[in-house]
């Protein structure tokens, strides 16, 4: 995650509150109040990231908190500092060992409670 180069960066030391459409991939190492849309391309929540509402993008790794919605519309992976409360949508989902969430699964139109700590 911390190799990516090129696409967006919101830094450490930075807070956003509202809404964020972008072309190209996205790390977050900081806060996002609000909306991030990059259903194209890859988002990347690193340890000191905080996302609280709403991430879409083809692929989502998380490793840092998020209260909200988290929607990978290939795949989401939730690495071992991950910690999600809310809703996942994804056709796979990857858990590391160590990873917490408290979350409902969604998988097209079907969605399931599920709560797990590791």
């Amino acid at each position: 995650m911390e190799g990516i180069t090129g696409g967006s960066r919101i830094g450490s030391a930075t807070h956003i509150l509202g809404k964020v459409i972008a072309d190209e991939r996205v790390l977050i190492k900081g806060r996002l109040e609000g909306t991030l849309i990059a259903p194209n391309h890859p988002v990347s929540v690193t340890a000191s990231g905080h996302v609280a509402s709403y991430i879409e993008g083809s692929c989502v790794d998380l490793d840092g908190h998020m209260v909200g919605t988290l929607k990978a519309n290939t795949k989401a992976t939730l690495l071992s500092r991950a910690r999600l409360q809310g809703v996942v949508e994804a056709p796979r989902l990857e858990c590391m060992a160590g990873a917490w969430l408290q979350v409902d699964v969604a998988q097209s139109a079907n969605r399931q409670r599920v709560a797990m700590v590791s």
